[in-house]
């Protein structure tokens, strides 16, 4: 999914979790670019994505809803002690170009410590 206002750059995160085709001053970047998330819960530490980027052990599975212009990724790991929700979007409202074209992207993060188990959880890391 796109995010960024119209005509201001953009970059898309996609259902593996991956930040890509970074578009800014008029230059395209095609591909991973170097950013990412990772949680540390507990006795487990993930990189939040399922595909590309560095060597690190990844979450198991990535559950992502997207309805322009809002993406919902929900992450799935049975070795991390909490459920992680990211929530990305830029503003956007039909016939309003002042406000759909803000350089702005929202990134929305909550976790929720699963019930069934009890560890101590650090967030910001």
């Amino acid at each position: 999914m796109h995010l960024g206002g119209i005509g201001t750059g953009n970059f898309e995160i996609g259902a593996d979790g991956q930040f890509t085709t970074w578009q800014l001053f008029n230059t395209l970047r095609d591909g991973q670019v170097p950013f990412y998330f990772v949680v540390k819960a507990g006795g487990a530490a993930r990189l939040l994505q399922t595909a590309g980027g560095p060597d690190w052990p990844r979450v198991k599975q990535i559950e992502m809803i997207g309805e322009y212009p809002v993406a919902a990724l929900r992450f799935r790991d049975p070795d991390l002690p909490v459920q992680l929700e990211l929530t990305a979007f830029s503003p956007f409202a039909p016939l309003d170009s002042s406000f759909s074209s803000l350089p702005v992207a929202v990134l929305c993060s909550a976790f929720r410590i699963r019930p069934s188990r009890s560890r101590p959880c650090r967030w910001p890391p």
